[in-house]
């Protein structure tokens, strides 16, 4: 029986018509390929005592899955603001993925924030080009987060650190319990290297609130980590989501969300 060459070539680019590639592969494959489990030997430990990947665990996870031509990061521009008496720059940025058409199936967009160092000797920025370099990358390993990537490698060393920080047992596969508090900022927001922290009072007691990077990018989502931080003095009150940890004899109070 013969085929229709004609036929035979219109079938053939009707299948690829319907089934789009990312890097030769279904967007399924793609996906089951940037979500694998990151190499538990890449994990580092930060200086508050939790773990996080490396910059180039997820350029190169990336890399694989996507491959070199078919996602893009837009880092947007570069927003100096001063929050308290630090002046921070920020930046919102998107991680686009592609198909093998070059056309946009996926785009995650995020935030990320530096505290500037300055020189009163010479009146100006110290090492803002590689602060403004520190934060295009942020963006990449923002938005492999959001997307899921390392997530649970992650809260796996992670519980096991509350655990030894807490004395109690953590199942590794739960989540953090999380409960409504209303808080009176003490203190005003300031940068660290693991996001943000300030001093409040909750129940007429006062503790350290902590926001790691997946609070900052629900109140991203929300309004923005400039104009929260903006707000977030005292003497204003707020009703916040989140849950109690001890760290170094101190009970901190990690905020997830809004309430």
């Amino acid at each position: 029986m013969s085929v229709n060459p004609v036929f035979h070539c219109f079938r053939k680019e009707a299948v690829c018509f319907m089934e789009k590639t990312i890097n030769g592969k279904t967007y399924g494959t793609f996906l089951e390929e940037l979500l694998a489990p990151l190499p538990v030997e890449a994990v580092r430990k930060r200086e508050d005592g939790y773990y996080y990947f490396p910059y180039d665990c997820y350029e190169k996870r990336l890399v694989e899955a996507a491959g070199f031509f078919n996602f893009e990061v837009d880092c947007g521009d570069a927003r100096i603001e001063v929050i308290g008496e630090r002046p921070v720059v920020s930046k919102v940025g998107s991680l686009v993925i592609y198909n093998d058409s070059h056309e946009a199936v996926k785009k995650v967009t995020v935030g990320a924030g530096e505290t500037l160092i300055f020189s009163t000797k010479t009146q100006s920025v110290i090492n803002f080009g590689n602060t403004q370099k520190k934060l295009d990358r942020d963006i990449l390993v923002n938005a492999m987060q959001a997307m899921g990537v390392g997530r649970k490698e992650l809260n796996i060393f992670n519980k096991r650190q509350a655990q030894a920080n807490t004395g109690k047992k953590v199942p590794e596969n739960a989540r953090q319990e999380t409960s409504m508090y209303e808080i009176e900022f003490a203190k005003e927001l300031s940068q660290v290297e693991y996001g943000y922290k300030s001093e409040v009072i909750v129940s007429g007691k006062s503790c350290e609130l902590v926001i790691f990077q997946g609070g900052v990018r629900e109140i991203e989502k929300r309004m923005g980590m400039g104009n929260f931080c903006m707000q977030a003095k005292p003497p204003i009150k707020l009703r916040i989501k989140g849950y109690y940890k001890k760290e170094k004899g101190r009970m901190q109070l990690v905020m997830t969300s809004f309430a």
